[in-house]
């Protein structure tokens, strides 16, 4: 009711309305992945990422009422095993619990029997892995925008303390170092919101946008839409802590356009795609930052930041963001640059 009444003073103040707030967090699936068998002489080799202690739910696929075996396992280590049937649509569904892992790890499921097998290549993230900055980001203060809940979500499975700043009151009187501005649809509304921040910005805060709705701009950041993206993601120092360029290929089909005084930290690779140091077109940019007087903004636009709950990848991009901003704080960078 709230939220509907919320909405009707800002349609009769002329202010672009906020999506509903949720009542509930993200409902706790397990992530989904599929694992395809083929025969011996052509089997499958697939990839996926998890987060550690997670539950993964494996859809096996191959010929119908089809036996296989199936291992998990970490090198040498098995770490669990059985057996499935698929039904007479050709599916089978295994559920995995993740170990828990302190650093990034490969792990290998494979499914053989009735001359079909797959392996799915399983590489395993730390659920926490802002675990060793935890006091620094409480004595930062890190404010959370995001009508979706997922990354309270996110943040509330690490331990790590924010502000959510879910009443207007608390937007308007956030002085935090930091604030994440997710799950946002309306471009309108997001410039309203960045607006009131946008004197807090320019005086030191971190502003970090994430995912930003179509035809969005601020800061000289601008989101564009891909209809045919190419070129091979690449990562900028000091990005890459936990995620590899390779995690980010996917369904990309928006980018941001950014100014020339912008730093590019990811994006997609036009020229040279094939060359270490291909150069990254300014207008394929996939997280940018940019100096807005004493503080910055921060813009990311990946298809696995929909999900940074439950995608490890977008679990890992969004803490080597904070990561980042914590290390870009202005009192930080005072210490770094004195002699």
């Amino acid at each position: 009711m709230r939220g509907i009444r919320l909405a009707t003073i800002l349609m009769l103040t002329g202010l672009p309305a906020l999506a509903a707030w949720p009542t509930t967090g993200p409902a706790d699936e397990p992530r989904k992945v599929t694992l395809r068998l083929a025969k011996a002489d052509d089997e499958s080799h697939e990839a996926a990422t998890a987060l550690g202690k997670s539950t993964l739910a494996v859809e096996i696929v191959g010929p119908p009422s089809a036996k296989v075996d199936w291992r998990f396992g970490y090198q040498r280590e098995l770490l669990d095993k059985g057996q499935a049937k698929t039904d007479e649509r050709g599916l089978a569904t295994l559920t995995l619990k993740m170990p828990d892992v302190r650093h990034r790890i490969g792990t290998t499921l494979a499914a053989t029997g009735q001359a079909v097998g797959g392996t799915l290549d399983l590489d395993i993230l730390p659920a926490d892995m802002l675990g060793d900055v935890k006091q620094s980001l409480k004595a930062m203060r890190l404010g959370v925008v995001d009508p979706s809940g997922r990354v309270q979500a996110a943040l509330a499975e690490q331990n790590v303390e924010f502000e959510e700043l879910k009443p207007q009151v608390a937007r308007d009187f956030f002085d935090g170092g930091a604030v994440i501005f997710a799950g946002f649809d309306d471009a309108a509304a997001l410039r309203y919101e960045l607006g009131k921040f946008e004197g807090r910005t320019r005086g030191g805060m971190i502003t970090i946008v994430l995912n930003p709705p179509a035809r969005w701009k601020a800061f000289g950041l601008r989101q564009v839409e891909l209809h045919d993206a190419k070129g091979r993601p690449r990562l900028a120092e000091p990005l890459g802590r936990w995620i590899r360029e390779a995690d980010l290929r996917g369904d990309i089909r928006s980018a941001l356009r950014v100014r020339r005084d912008a730093e590019i930290l990811a994006g997609l690779a036009t020229r040279g795609a094939g060359d270490k140091d291909a150069e990254v077109s300014r207008g394929a940019v996939l997280i940018a930052a940019r100096k807005v007087g004493k503080g910055r903004i921060l813009a990311a636009t990946l298809p696995q930041l929909d999900d940074v709950a439950r995608d490890a990848v977008g679990r890992g991009v969004l803490d080597e963001i904070i990561l980042w901003c914590l290390n870009h704080q202005p009192s930080t960078e005072k210490k770094e640059s004195q002699p």
